[in-house]
């Protein structure tokens, strides 16, 4: 039983492995510019796992333009795979931000050759024509990525086109076809007006069926919470890459403020640890990036993400982070982990019919599909 989990468990990584290699493979043939997809392909040939993603939102300042530009310029060496850039209505930035989010788009990729997610949605989305009109422009603009979001706090008066994430989901499908690859959100803890974690589940399922590419969770603290989200996603047969969002607060004010707006879970452990400290904002920093980088140490040696996608709020905690967890850290491409795991199932194949000749008789043993508990 334990080398048929196991060989179970195994086929299971390949699968999921294989997933993203589709995936990736799917990014460098997109209709994008030659130059662009000339270069992610010759990067799919040494692809490195894991990969790194960040989140940012437009700068309302001057400043604060010049400060992220910065942020940007030391983040690029890790080569992340996307930069996603947050909606109005999903951040806390002005209604006079500098420039449009295409502006800082365009910026972005000319400037430092990063992707582009951008964020899309509902409150974004107020009828087909201007969902067409906002996609054209992002197709436009060398956009890849579309993170489709029914946003915070959204509560229109009355129905509108665009209720819900998988609407804008169905939507580009119809609309663009593949021209963008789409994310959407997941819940390790539960999103907090679902009336139940398998509900969850099921929601998510039904956004990736529709067309979604790729799971980017929210924020998390415990391992085992995303494990658990991870298990019950593949049980529930959804094969999409799932991405951690990891949250490094520098600061106590960020912390609370993210917290009383994501609803997030927090131990009282760690509550505990974190308000000791809130009249010392470094050590506050400090302290959480000490942990989110032992947050993102436990999940990729246990194996249980592609990337790592990280909150940023242009700020360079996240950075931070990356410089500790990247000299830790094993990297491999894709295909050698395909190679070593299908390695390890060969082995276990091996050993299943060694211990099967061993103990022959004439009962007809049959195999159950271990059960995934959600």
């Amino acid at each position: 039983m334990i080398l048929h989990l196991t060989r179970r468990l195994i086929g299971l990584n390949i699968h999921i492995l294989l997933t993203q290699q589709v995936w990736f493979h799917k990014l460098a043939n997109m209709s994008t510019s030659p130059s662009l997809v000339t270069n992610f392909s010759q990067q799919l040939q040494s692809f490195k796992l894991p990969f790194y993603s960040i989140e940012i939102f437009p700068p309302s300042t001057e400043s604060g333009l010049n400060n992220l530009k910065n942020f940007l310029s030391d983040i690029r060496k890790y080569r992340p795979l996307f930069c996603a850039i947050t909606s109005k209505s999903t951040s806390r930035t002005s209604e006079n931000e500098t420039g449009s989010r295409f502006e800082l788009a365009r910026m972005i990729i000319k400037n430092y050759g990063f992707d582009i997610l951008l964020h899309l949605t509902c409150s974004d989305m107020m009828d087909s024509n201007q969902g067409r009109k906002i996609l054209s422009e992002a197709k436009k603009s060398g956009i890849k990525y579309i993170f489709a979001l029914q946003g915070d706090n959204f509560k229109p008066a009355e129905p509108r086109e665009f209720n819900h994430a998988i609407d804008i989901v169905k939507f580009i499908r119809k609309e663009f076809s593949n021209d963008f690859i789409i994310a959407v959100a997941g819940y390790p803890d539960g999103h907090p007006s679902s009336p139940s974690f398998k509900q969850d589940i099921a929601h998510l399922k039904a956004k990736v069926d529709a067309g979604a590419d790729i799971v980017i969770s929210q924020f998390f603290f415990n391992v085992d919470t995303f494990a658990k989200f991870v298990r019950c996603c593949r049980s529930a047969d959804i094969k999409a890459p799932i991405l951690p969002g990891i949250f490094t607060f520098s600061s106590y004010k960020s912390f609370t403020r993210m917290i009383n707006t994501t609803k997030v879970p927090v131990s009282n452990e760690l509550l505990m640890k974190i308000e000791s400290k809130s009249q010392a904002d470094q050590q506050i920093k400090q302290f959480a990036i000490k942990t989110s980088t032992q947050l993102c140490l436990n999940l990729v040696n246990q194996g249980l993400c592609p990337g790592l996608h990280f909150f940023s709020l242009n700020q360079d905690a996240s950075l931070h982070v990356i410089e500790m967890v990247e000299p830790m850290i094993p990297r491999t491409t894709i295909n050698q982990q395909l190679l070593r795991l299908s390695a390890q199932l060969e082995e276990c194949v091996l050993q299943s019919e060694t211990v099967i000749q061993k103990n022959a008789s004439p009962i007809i043993v049959q195999e159950e599909t271990p059960k995934i508990i959600c």
